[in-house]
């Protein structure tokens, strides 16, 4: 059976299960919560549910070794050459980073503090600060996330008032309307660039996301099959959607696997999911990869959306 068909399966049946749908959706899995294997352990700071809560945060260093500046340079210039040829508008260019640690990614997850926490044992380790879709009753929301400043005088500001930040923000947000709008009624914008501060251990951060919202009724029946038609998440991907994810499989040069895909619960009434951002990943070899990365567009500084890049390196704990 097809994950879509199993999510269709126990959404009409009422039976609570978790789901992880990768990026470019080749290896998705579904598990009933009482059947959930014992290597994948998560928490999720939300009314729904919240389960293997994590212990008091522990010490942790961390180094990074990222591409050369050159390299990520070529990336973005090949990019906007996409962009100008009008072949897309805005694209979520990532890149994996060297991540050194003494730390495992167990201790890592124990430490992180985070809405949205998920392990996955001898693979990977996600903290994410980015709900994703989220259907309580008839009333479905989602929560494109777009636009990170580092917390200093006057950033809020600067961050508001940087065109384009604004114009990447919009284009997601009219992104998910449109991919809520394929499935769900009365898709509305409830707010608009909301702010808020994430605290690590190298400083703060600020970030901004709206939240997109619709009637959906009947959904439990369509769980699966809503879930493919908002998957891979579009603030992670751009717009057009389908060719972005195109021309960003030819330019990142590297999988994604897990990263920027889509994990969640439905706890048998309700459904509560999230964006798998902020990620560190274990390669065959035992070395840590932390991926992350950032929107592009035709007036991108690749100096700065580098630096960006870097900032988002990061473990949540303080």
């Amino acid at each position: 059976m097809h994950w879509q068909e199993r999510l269709n399966l126990y959404g009409k049946e009422g039976i609570p299960c978790f789901f992880l749908i990768d990026y470019a959706k080749r290896s998705p899995c579904v598990y009933p919560l009482e059947s959930l294997p014992p290597w994948i352990r998560f928490t999720f700071e939300t009314p729904l549910v919240s389960l293997h809560q994590s212990a008091h945060p522990l010490p942790l260093e961390w180094k990074k070794e990222a591409i050369p500046f050159e390299v990520y340079h070529s990336k973005v210039r090949a990019l906007q050459e996409e962009i100008a040829q009008g072949n897309c508008y805005l694209a979520n260019l990532t890149q994996p980073t060297r991540f050194l640690t003494q730390a495992s990614l167990g201790e890592i997850y124990e430490a992180a503090s985070a809405p949205f926490k998920l392990l996955y044992e001898g693979k990977f380790v996600c903290f994410s600060p980015e709900p994703f879709l989220e259907i309580q009753g008839e009333r479905a929301r989602t929560f494109p996330m777009k636009g990170t400043i580092l917390n200093a005088p006057g950033a809020k500001e600067s961050l508001l008032s940087n065109p384009k930040e604004l114009a990447e923000h919009v284009m997601v947000v009219d992104l998910l309307r449109n991919d809520m709008g394929s499935w769900a009624q009365e898709v509305r914008v409830d707010s608009f660039r909301e702010f808020s501060l994430i605290r690590t251990l190298r400083g703060e951060i600020w970030q901004t996301s709206s939240i997109v919202s619709a009637r959906a009724p009947r959904w439990r029946e369509r769980l699966g099959d809503i879930l493919d038609r908002m998957t891979p998440a579009g603030s992670i991907t751009g717009t057009p959607k389908r060719r972005c994810c195109e021309i960003l499989e030819h330019l990142e040069g590297y999988e994604r696997g897990c990263f920027t895909g889509v994990a969640g619960v439905f706890d048998g009434e309700s459904l509560q999911s999230f964006v798998l951002i902020r990620y560190i990943e274990s390669s065959p070899t035992g070395e840590l990869f932390y991926k992350s990365g950032g929107g592009i567009t035709i007036d991108s500084d690749p100096f700065k959306e580098y630096e960006e890049m870097l900032e988002k390196v990061y473990v949540p704990i303080f």
